[in-house]
């Protein structure tokens, strides 16, 4: 079966609280009321592995050794691959981790590189983005940034620290959807940003806080659809098996 023709654009960030998205990253909140904005959604882990092992393999974490040790690869970039999307894959940390070179990207040559900053993965994003304008292929892109980080502040700074160093982020976020909508790509590309995992703002081992680091946002513009608000529980799995089936009309279950 065809796909729709849609690129498909997947922008994950580190330590992505729900809690005050407004404040601390605006350019989200302001895309969340244009598109479609899922308020109940939760990472399947409160690890970067965990949460994206569920979103790009749409099963749960507890498989994540044994695909580490077989090596397999994902179903979705798999089945990208086999529709010959152009693939643009971009990591503040560098995909070091034993998850990314052993399972999740082994089939695809990855440059070792130090990690580095959210603006120069973006800038890498950005140059590898100007050469897909004059190719009639769909393209699909991950950019994986580090956010906000709060190492070094105490419980009751967490939130205040939070807040001022996401600011960062928050403007390259702002420079590849600005990007995207000078070139009126947004007219034919699904975009996905949601957060790898969560970041507990609250004091003390509550378990609202425990909640809260899987409880993170999850955006998603897809083209010719309404903006709305949805408020039903949904997790990272949830989003493979949407776009396995809708973007790329994949009619097998999830877990095949």
């Amino acid at each position: 079966p065809k796909a729709s023709g849609y690129n498909l654009l997947v922008i994950t960030i580190d330590n992505l609280s729900s809690q005050a998205v407004s404040k601390a990253y605006p350019t989200l909140g302001n895309f969340a009321q244009q598109n479609i904005n899922f308020t109940q959604h939760y990472s399947s882990g409160p690890s970067s592995e965990n949460g994206l092992f569920g979103l790009f393999y749409g099963i749960s974490s507890t498989y994540l050794e044994g695909v580490l040790a077989s090596r397999t690869p994902s179903s979705l970039l798999t089945t990208l691959a086999n529709r010959h999307y152009q693939f643009g894959l971009f990591s503040t940390d560098g995909f070091k981790q034993p998850f990314y070179r052993q399972a999740l990207l082994t089939d695809y040559t990855i440059p070792l590189q130090h990690r580095q900053s959210d603006s120069q993965t973006v800038e890498q994003w950005y140059n590898w983005y100007s050469q897909q304008q004059n190719t009639t292929q769909p393209w699909f892109s991950w950019v994986s940034l580090q956010g906000a980080a709060t190492r070094n502040a105490t419980e009751s700074q967490r939130s205040q620290t939070y807040q001022q160093n996401s600011a960062t982020t928050d403007q390259q976020l702002a420079a590849i959807l600005n990007e995207l909508e000078q070139s009126h790509a947004l007219n034919n590309t699904v975009v996905v940003i949601t957060g790898a995992h969560g970041l507990s703002l609250t004091p003390g081992g509550t378990s609202e806080s425990r909640r809260s680091v899987l409880h993170v946002p999850l955006v998603i513009h897809w083209p010719n659809t309404p903006a709305q608000s949805i408020d039903y529980l949904t997790d990272h799995q949830d989003i493979m098996a949407t776009i396995m089936q809708r973007l790329l009309n994949v009619t097998t279950p999830s877990y095949d």
